[in-house]
């Protein structure tokens, strides 16, 4: 447990038994904490299920899904985030951090509603794939020999699905720009202290905020990790490009014609400036004695790119 606690632990180096132990043994720790009565063979039934129902798609894989639940621990541990939660909370985000894109297809929500699948028809074109993956996790859960909240009564399993569904579409990307003006909003509005930003935040915008901040945190750890997760999210661009231009599409990235470090490095440095630095400074301002130094880590993974084309 204490190795998922470190920015720098690379769930890709992992073989994926090893991955699947991981995943059982987090759950257990958290399950244990919250005096729930979940049996071990229970708990390792939902670990394989949901390694088996990740596709092996370069980037939106379990290791993903692994990696932002070791994210989103972290930022849960943060002091001021750690005593809003309850132990069974913990329990309850990692099942959605794990099975937050359950089932991905290796494509976008534009790509869904481009080629009118069948998702984008259920779900009318509204956060298509978020949806589709938290349908797909109840789907495991509803079996009895995967349901980890089987100690939990009726009555208290429909806060626990709504708080999943509701983290689960966060990781949207079609709202990020409204969730970082809006917590930007919130920060200047409160009080500022020498430690840091007292910011009231509710909750469910909590679960939300960090579950989100996980889904995209791969910039925020050390070069070598990020540039993994750079060329593994590249890669997936790039294949939905040619699947697209199959379809008679234009392309949704036109800047991946063509898939080399080049374009990798300056997908990257946009994706930094123009989302992960927003949001990421945004908490470094809330929590700066937790999170100042991944802020620079950011700013670090940054230049790299542009040192390494320069020279």
């Amino acid at each position: 447990m204490h190795r998922l606690l470190d920015w720098d632990f690379h769930v890709l180096a992992l073989p994926p038994a090893s991955a699947v132990l991981v995943t059982r043994d987090l759950l257990t720790q958290f399950a244990l904490k919250a005096n729930m009565d979940i049996p071990g063979e229970i708990l390792m039934a939902f670990s394989v299920a949901i390694y088996k129902n990740y596709r092996p798609n370069p980037y939106h894989n379990f290791y993903h899904a692994l990696n932002v639940t070791q994210v989103l621990c972290l930022l849960l541990a943060l002091p001021d985030v750690a005593a809003q939660f309850s132990p069974i909370d913990y329990l309850v985000l990692s099942v959605a951090a794990l099975g937050h894109d359950l089932g991905h297809p290796g494509a976008n929500n534009l790509f869904m509603t481009r080629f009118d699948c069948w998702p984008s028809r259920i779900y009318q074109n509204v956060s298509v794939l978020e949806n589709y993956h938290a349908a797909s996790l109840f789907q495991i859960l509803r079996h009895p020999a995967f349901n980890v909240f089987c100690s939990v009564s009726p009555t208290n399993f429909a806060p626990i699905r709504k708080r999943i569904i509701s983290a689960i579409l966060w990781t949207d990307m079609a709202k990020h720009f409204d969730v970082v003006a809006k917590l930007q909003a919130k920060i200047q509005g409160e009080m500022v202290l020498a430690e840091g930003i007292i910011v009231t935040l509710t909750k469910p915008y909590l679960e939300g905020l960090l579950l989100h901040a996980a889904d995209i945190s791969n910039p925020m750890m050390d070069f070598e990790l990020c540039r993994d997760w750079a060329f593994r999210a590249c890669d997936e661009f790039y294949q939905q490009n040619k699947m697209e231009e199959m379809g008679g599409f234009p392309p949704s990235m036109p800047s991946f014609e063509h898939f080399d470090e080049y374009n990798v490095a300056k997908c990257q440095v946009g994706f930094i400036d123009a989302i992960c630095k927003p949001l990421f400074n945004s908490l470094a301002l809330m929590f700066p004695a937790q999170l100042g130094d991944r802020a620079t880590q950011l700013q670090k993974n940054r230049c790299v790119p542009l040192i390494i084309f320069r020279t």
